[in-house]
């Protein structure tokens, strides 16, 4: 768990030097990044074979680091210097980005929130994700403040502001995505089930923010019914009621 830094000369130094083992042995060298960042963790630095990361998502959506790990075992060790150690990074979390939909209204996105989740996990460096121990859990992104206009495909999260989230599949109704929207008036909270769907290492998910589930009712004149033949009505008194359809 030493940290390792690239120089203006391509060159990789451990800041803390160690000596190969003589050519009867194999070696193993096991990476991951960023290092010394808040969400990552080596779970336990003695054990044998290959290393576990637990990480944990983080809190701000401006500051989140893109999770890798890179692995090279079966290294045949000789007494050269300089020998070269291929190291191939993987992306280990899923990017989720927003964006506006066709038939969005302008206005501005409040929140964003993750139901029921695993916001942990254990990462084995050259294996899986393993939940064992862990709990699902909500997240949200609150404060966002991100003003839209309404025109299609629209950021609302991405670049600056990308989601990066556990890999997972979602297999319960209750596993949702709520976002918190206001038209300049009023607040909705617009919900999509995640069940059904997953999260894959490596990948980017965007979810398209529709104004479906939020209608902007504008009512112009109401006309009544002028005979018997139409049911109807003429007068209205306080408390009464319409259906809106």
């Amino acid at each position: 768990n030493i940290e390792t830094t690239k120089s203006s000369d391509n060159i990789w130094t451990m800041k803390e030097k160690r000596a190969w083992p003589t050519s009867k042995y194999k070696m193993a060298i096991y990476a991951y990044h960023p290092f010394g960042a808040p969400e990552v963790a080596i779970s336990d630095e003695s054990q044998i074979g290959s290393p576990s990361v637990s990480y944990t998502v983080g809190n701000n959506p401006t500051t989140m680091s893109d999770f890798m790990t890179a692995s090279a075992t079966e290294l045949n060790v000789s007494t050269a210097t300089n020998n070269i150690v291929p190291l191939v990074f993987n992306h280990n979390l899923t990017a989720i980005n927003f964006v506006v939909g066709k038939d969005m209204i302008p206005g501005t996105i409040k929140s964003i929130t993750f139901r029921n989740i695993y916001n942990q996990g254990k990462f084995t460096i050259g294996g899986a994700w393993s939940f064992t121990n862990y709990s699902l859990s909500d997240k949200s992104y609150t404060d966002l403040a991100v003003a839209i206009t309404g025109a299609e495909n629209e950021a609302i999260i991405n670049g600056t502001r990308t989601l990066m989230m556990i890999p997972q599949t979602f297999s319960a109704e209750n596993q949702t995505l709520e976002i918190v929207f206001n038209d300049g008036q009023t607040d909705y909270t617009l919900t999509t089930t995640l069940n059904g769907s997953s999260w894959v290492a490596g990948k980017t998910v965007t979810y398209k923010m529709s104004s479906s589930a939020v209608t902007t009712l504008n009512l112009g004149t109401i006309s009544f019914a002028s005979g018997w033949d139409q049911i109807g009505k003429t007068t209205w008194a306080d408390g009464d009621a319409v259906g809106l359809y």
